[in-house]
């Protein structure tokens, strides 16, 4: 009951209280505006190499939506090079935004980006090619009069039907899905070689790493003071030695003849509670600020999760003599005490 009670005053302690506070920290806020400008920054460097997954009002696509809209420019260039294999179709393959060399999705990073200009990654139309049959079956493109590859015109009507009129799934969708999906990420990798993205993404780094910081504290006193309002000082100052939680579960702490327990002992059982039941501040940054924090370096090279694991460790090491004849935990056993069920 104590460990849910902790958890949740703390919660609502960064919201009330340390969100506000942050929010008038200078380095904080530095460390915001320099995170999601970086951010703005890297996706505008994705959008510049035709790579991004971001639509024209912002929203990051799934995979499905990504590939369709890679989906319609390959029609499209198939329209290009043969509008007569479309017949009353072609109006709407036309209407596609335009594929090829400048327009497809891949093609254009290797092919035209500024931002592989004089990169040992452009490639040439053969090695485009080369690159492109790596992941997509050959059988199902050919080799347009400029040398890029092109959509069989059966597959592209098939395929036309199914995004317009809600026809069946065309059988090579799910394959071409993943080999667009593959042939992305490692376009992606190779972006994030280039001098024009590492910048902003490691500036994103350090400062990410540094609000993240800073959440963690604000998160790590609330959590401080929530376990100090619902365990330590009810236990330490009441005769009875019960936590706000053990009023619900008729808990108390005793010495182990069933005696009121001095303070110290109150005072040492709750200190060493505490660091078992630090992990419980993982819970609260998580709730509060999100999970994606424990994949942050906290002191390097430690990272979130490892002191997270680190804690956790403890907690079950507190509680290995309860397995035992001891039936009681170490922070028990180290201060003398006992919790014991108040009589009715």
């Amino acid at each position: 009951m104590d460990a849910l009670l902790e958890t949740a005053l703390s919660v609502l302690l960064v919201f009330i209280a340390a969100i506000p506070a942050l929010g008038a920290m200078p380095g904080f806020l530095s460390s915001h505006e320099t995170t999601f400008s970086s951010i703005e920054r890297m996706e505008e460097i994705e959008v510049d190499a035709g790579l991004s997954l971001v639509d024209a009002n912002g929203h990051v696509l799934e995979n499905k939506d990504a590939y369709d809209a890679f989906l319609k420019r390959e029609i499209s260039y198939s329209y290009f090079v043969s509008p007569s294999s479309f017949g009353d179709l072609g109006p709407l393959a036309a209407s596609y935004p335009a594929g090829g060399i400048d327009g497809d999705l891949l093609g254009y990073f290797y092919l035209r980006s500024p931002l592989l200009e004089g990169n040992a990654g452009r490639l040439d139309l053969d090695g485009f090619a080369s690159f492109f049959f790596s992941y997509f079956p050959k059988d199902d493109f050919f080799l347009s009069g400029d040398g890029f590859p092109a959509l069989d015109f059966d597959l592209a009507l098939e395929a036309l039907s199914y995004l317009e009129e809600g026809g069946e799934k065309p059988s090579f969708y799910d394959i071409h899905l993943q080999a667009y999906l593959s042939a992305r990420a490692e376009s992606l990798s190779l972006l994030s070689t280039l001098d024009a993205f590492k910048e902003p993404l490691e500036a994103y780094e350090r400062a990410f790493a540094a609000m993240a910081a800073y959440e963690f504290a604000a998160a790590a006193v609330c959590f401080l003071l929530s376990y100090l309002a619902v365990s330590f000082f009810p236990r330490l100052f009441s005769s009875s030695g019960m936590s706000v939680g053990g009023m619900f579960s008729s808990l108390r702490l005793r010495k182990e003849d069933g005696s009121t327990a001095e303070m110290w002992r109150k005072a040492l059982y709750g200190g060493l509670s505490f660091l078992t039941s630090f992990f419980l501040l993982f819970l609260t940054v998580g709730f509060s600020f999100g999970f994606s924090i424990l994949t942050v370096t906290l002191f390097p090279p430690v990272d979130y999760l490892v002191v997270l694991l680190v804690f956790f460790a403890l907690f079950i090491i507190d509680k290995i003599p309860l397995l035992t004849d001891e039936k009681a935990t170490v922070s028990e056993i180290a201060a003398g005490v006992s919790l014991f069920w108040a009589k009715k």
